[in-house]
């Protein structure tokens, strides 16, 4: 067999006196909306935003739910740190709406899609060689045990030089619904 190490990096934050973070290493960028990096299925959303880079992130988390996440990354083909994203989000009740009524929302991008998980990423999910920037946008809402979700990845343009405009700039939507219950 064979040993590897997937993530290596430092966090840095005292979150009883202020709610700002500093991450640096070799971890899964905060681009794009997922909660566990090894599901049993990959949703296509999650197979075209996942991606570990070296990275540092200086970040914000409230316990209101509000979250905020600036980074940059080293581009791999050329070991330079000149690519650069974010993340903003918002997660809890909707002003006390309706009891059991929660909200989630979540906007992420990134300035060169190739670098995050191009061909030459050493561990990318597609094969994209042509510096594009992409946006998701992720929202959901849950009623008590029920929860439906949305979400939204696409790319300012043509992400393989060997595709046409058609064929080669993605645009994924996904619809999620599903029903929570002890067993």
């Amino acid at each position: 067999g064979s040993f590897g190490i997937n993530e290596a990096y430092l966090t840095v934050s005292d979150f009883m006196k202020s709610p700002m973070y500093i991450k640096a290493g070799r971890s899964f960028t905060p681009f794009g909306n997922y909660s566990d990096p090894y599901p049993t299925v990959y949703s296509l959303n999650q197979g075209f935003v996942q991606s570990y880079n070296t990275n540092l992130t200086l970040g914000f988390a409230s316990n209101a739910g509000y979250e905020v996440a600036a980074f940059v990354l080293e581009n791999e083909t050329s070991d330079d740190w000149d690519e650069f994203g974010f993340r903003v989000g918002y997660q809890g009740d909707l002003m006390g709406a309706m009891k059991g009524m929660n909200f989630k929302i979540n906007a992420s991008y990134v300035d060169n899609y190739s670098a995050l998980t191009g061909d030459s990423s050493e561990s990318g999910y597609t094969n994209a060689n042509l510096d594009e920037s992409a946006y998701d946008v992720q929202a959901g809402i849950s009623v008590r045990n029920f929860n439906l979700g949305l979400e939204y990845f696409k790319t300012s343009g043509a992400v393989l030089s060997t595709g046409t405009t058609a064929t080669a700039e993605p645009k994924v939507v996904g619809v999620s619904l599903s029903y929570d219950f002890l067993a």
